[in-house]
């Protein structure tokens, strides 16, 4: 699990560098997912739809309109 905070932490660095790569929000929602921070990942996965990434829907649809 300690690698997946770490990838989180290095996403977050590079989005702190480049804030308009929708890549980068998307990758680190998925890690994010890895380690149950499920609202934190919604907020990526929607920046990155928002930019663009049509990829990100497909993420947002599966994790982020569960009712648990």
């Amino acid at each position: 699990m300690e690698s997946w905070h770490q990838a989180i932490d290095d996403f977050t660095k590079a989005i702190e560098f480049n804030s308009d790569s929708a890549i980068y929000f998307y990758y680190r929602g998925k890690c994010e997912i890895k380690v149950k921070l499920k609202s934190k990942a919604c907020e990526d996965f929607n920046s990155a739809k928002d930019m663009g990434l049509d990829d990100a829907e497909k993420e947002i649809d599966l994790y982020c309109h569960l009712k648990y």
